[in-house]
């Protein structure tokens, strides 16, 4: 289910799937800081950021 998305830093869990922004404070956020992504914890609902990759799959 991941897709290399590396595990839930609360639960350790690898079943971590990406996630829409969430408020005012998140759209900002994303604005000011493209190279971040928002991820879930499909097994105890965490939510999370990690720095994302560009489109040439560099970081």
């Amino acid at each position: 289910m991941s897709d290399s998305f590396g595990s839930c830093p609360q639960c350790g869990s690898e079943k971590v799937l990406r996630s829409h922004r969430k408020g005012v404070k998140e759209k900002v956020l994303k604005l000011l800081t493209p190279s971040i992504r928002f991820y879930r914890c499909h097994k105890c609902g965490a939510r999370f950021i990690r720095e994302g990759r560009d489109n040439n799959g560099a970081k």
